[in-house]
C-alpha cells in the first residue's frame, strides 16, 4: 500500500462523513430549559465496581475490555490478531484460547437470554422463539467467525494482511464522524432534547458506509465499483463489515441507553420539551431497537402513559406499538400495519376480537373506517 494510496483514501474516508453530517435535519427548535445532568458518583477505594452483566472474559482477551469510568463501554478488537486459533497454522496454545473465547461466548448468550426471557415473561410478553438473543453488548461486540467471515481465508497471515487494510479504512471513518460530530454539535442541535437528532449522526453514516462502492449489476445482483474509494477487495470488506458490526452494536446499545436516561429525566420526548424531528427519532430509536426488546417494552409503557396525558398522538404510539410488537411476538394489536392485497386484510392481530376496543382506548376510529382508508389507497398500488 502506497503512501499516495493511504492519503488519497483517508481523505475519501473522512470526505463522505462530513459530507453526510454536514447536512443536518431542518427542524423549528423549541426553547426548553437547561438539561439538569447529575454528576457521576465513583466508588472509593474500598467500595466493589458494579458487576458487568456478562461471565468473566478469557484471560487473554480480558484487557480488551473498556470501562470508562464505572461503565464497561467496549471491546478493543484491534486487528482481530486473538482470533488465530481459527486457522489450521496456529498453536496449541492459540486453538485452545480460540475454543475457550467460543465458550465464553455461549455462556455469555445463554445466561443473558434467560435473563431477558424472565424479563419478559413478567411484562406477559412471549418472544418468538430462538430470534433474540439477550447477550451483553460487550459479548456481542466480540468478533470471531460470524457469518463465516474466518472460512473466507485460509490462513491466518491472509487474515492478517486483510484485517490490517480493512483497519485502516475503518479508523479513517471513524475519524471522520469525529470531527463531524465536533463540528455540527455547536452548530445545529440546540434545546433539552434536541441532541437526539445528534446523537443518530453516528449510526446514519454507519449504515451509509456498509454500502459503499456498491452497485447493483443485471438482475439485482450487488457488485462494487473499483473506481470508487474506498477501494478494497472482496476479502477486506468482509473483515471492514466485521468492524461496522463491532461498532454498531456498541452504539446501538449506547443511544437506547442514552434516551433511557433521557426519558427517566424529562418524560417522553414531544414538541414542548424536544423538536418535532426529536421525538420522531426517539420513536424510531423504540423502533429499531430490538437488539434489546426489554428496552422495548419498557419504551412502550411511557408512550402509551405520554398519549394519555397529551405528550404524545395515538397514532404515532400505535403505529410503533404494533411494530415493535410484529418484530417480537409476530403479532399487533392496533391493526395500523396493513399490506394491499386482494383483500386489504390486516396482519397478524393479537385479539381481533378486541381490535376496535383497544382502538378505542387510545381514540383511534374504528379498524373498519382505518381499513377503508387503506382500501382507497390500495387502489393506486401496483
Amino acid at each position: 500500500m502506497t503512501m499516495r494510496w493511504f492519503m488519497a483514501g483517508l481523505v475519501g474516508l473522512i470526505s463522505p462523513a462530513l459530507a453526510i453530517a454536514g447536512e443536518p435535519p431542518v427542524v423549528d427548535l423549541v426553547p426548553a430549559p437547561a438539561l439538569e445532568v447529575t454528576a457521576p458518583v465513583y466508588p472509593g477505594d474500598d467500595e466493589a465496581l458494579p458487576p458487568p452483566d456478562y461471565p468473566e472474559p478469557p484471560a487473554h482477551v480480558a484487557e480488551r475490555f473498556v470501562r470508562e469510568g464505572i461503565v464497561y463501554d467496549g471491546f478493543r478488537t484491534g486487528e482481530l490478531e486473538y482470533l488465530k486459533g481459527f486457522f489450521p497454522d496456529a498453536s496449541e496454545e492459540e486453538r485452545a484460547q480460540y475454543a475457550e473465547l467460543k465458550a465464553w461466548f455461549k455462556k455469555c448468550d445463554q445466561e443473558g437470554t434467560a435473563r431477558l426471557n424472565a424479563e419478559m415473561a413478567q411484562y406477559g410478553v412471549n418472544l418468538i422463539e430462538g430470534k433474540f438473543s439477550g447477550a451483553a453488548s460487550m459479548c456481542q461486540q466480540v468478533v470471531f467467525g460470524k457469518q463465516g467471515l474466518l472460512d473466507r481465508f485460509a490462513t491466518y497471515d491472509e487474515f492478517a494482511k486483510a484485517a490490517r487494510t480493512a483497519r485502516l479504512v475503518f479508523d479513517g471513518l471513524i475519524q471522520g464522524i469525529d470531527i463531524a460530530e465536533g463540528d455540527t454539535a455547536a452548530r445545529f442541535y440546540r434545546g433539552i432534547l434536541g441532541e437526539i437528532d445528534y446523537y443518530s449522526l453516528r449510526i446514519s453514516v454507519l449504515l451509509r458506509a456498509q454500502h459503499w462502492g456498491q452497485t447493483k449489476g443485471f438482475g439485482g445482483r450487488i457488485t462494487f465499483d473499483p473506481d470508487r474509494p474506498p477501494k478494497m477487495t472482496d476479502k477486506e470488506r468482509y473483515v471492514f463489515g466485521a468492524f461496522l458490526e463491532r461498532e454498531f452494536v456498541r452504539l446501538q446499545f449506547a443511544r437506547t441507553k442514552w434516551l433511557e436516561e433521557i426519558v427517566t429525566r424529562h418524560g417522553w420526548p414531544n414538541e414542548a420539551n424536544s423538536t418535532g424531528a426529536g421525538a420522531g427519532n426517539a420513536r424510531l430509536m423504540v423502533w429499531q431497537g430490538d437488539h434489546d426488546p426489554a428496552f422495548q417494552v419498557r419504551m412502550l409503557g411511557v408512550m402509551e402513559a405520554a398519549v394519555a396525558t397529551g405528550g404524545l398522538e395515538n397514532w404515532a404510539f400505535a403505529e410503533a406499538y404494533d411494530g415493535v410488537m410484529l418484530e417480537l411476538t409476530g403479532k399487533q394489536r392496533y391493526g395500523t400495519h396493513v399490506f394491499c392485497a386482494e383483500n386489504e386484510a390486516v396482519e397478524s392481530l393479537e385479539d381481533p376480537h378486541k381490535l376496535d376496543n383497544w382502538r378505542q382506548d387510545i381514540s383511534l376510529e374504528p379498524i373498519g373506517d382505518y381499513s377503508g382508508y387503506i382500501r382507497n389507497e390500495c387502489q393506486y398500488v401496483d
